[in-house]
């Protein structure tokens, strides 16, 4: 399979597609290709506008909630260096999905291959981790365009988008918001391949990480709730 089938037969048919991406791992090209198209995707909406402002207030929001006081001072050398928002959100972003997919790719690895005795390389369990990132690519694409709208930086596809009638500050409003609907499909999309990859039933790995995910959330959003964050 080329590049470009590879990366729409993740989304169509996953299981095949992991099936070539373990025989021919080719992955330096799978990650060039994703972060170029989610690096456009980013570039262009903190190009905007309603982009800088959505990023300029993510950034204060952060600093309170670490208790820091936002001075004017701050304020003003933060608006100065607004215009290199879409420069610096391409490159955050590249540098996190580049060390979260090894991370993850690690992790995998020593849970599957030397725990449970696998015979998958490193370089594999990564191809297969970043092929996966294509989720996570079709997830910005959908949701740039009503950030757009909402004026907002992230939580397109979060639960919370679909029962906007609960209360955000409540437990359950915090948990609705943090439970976003295409990484638990990045889930289970990842664990088809780490189940082609070890040649696994799918379905319990997916379970078990769709289950430590909704567990983290939980855990995150309780301990919001408690800090009032």
């Amino acid at each position: 399979m080329n590049l470009a089938a590879r990366a729409a037969g993740v989304v169509v048919s996953p299981g095949a597609t992991y099936a070539d991406v373990s025989d021919h791992p080719r992955l330096w090209q799978a990650l060039l290709l994703l972060l170029i198209l989610m690096g456009a995707i980013q570039g262009m909406f903190l190009s905007t506008t309603v982009g800088k402002d959505a990023l300029f207030d993510q950034q204060i929001q952060g600093m309170e909630s670490f208790g820091m006081t936002v001075t004017p001072e701050i304020y003003e050398a933060m608006e100065r260096n607004s215009g290199r928002a879409p420069v610096m959100g391409v490159v955050g972003q590249t540098v996190g999905l580049t060390v979260g997919a090894l991370l993850v790719a690690g992790f995998l690895l020593g849970i599957f291959t030397a725990i449970m005795d696998g015979a998958a390389t490193f370089t594999q369990v990564f191809a297969v981790v970043v092929h996966s990132g294509f989720i996570l690519a079709l997830q910005q694409l959908f949701g740039a365009p009503l950030n757009y709208v909402r004026g907002e930086l992230g939580g397109a596809s979060a639960l919370g988008v679909f029962v906007p009638g609960v209360d955000q500050a409540s437990l359950p409003g915090r948990l609705a918001w943090s439970i976003d609907l295409f990484i638990i499909w990045w889930l289970i999309n990842l664990a088809i391949g780490v189940g082609v990859l070890y040649n696994r039933r799918s379905g319990p790995i997916a379970t078990s990480f769709v289950l430590s995910y909704l567990v983290i959330a939980v855990i995150v959003s309780v301990i919001r709730s408690g800090s009032g964050a």
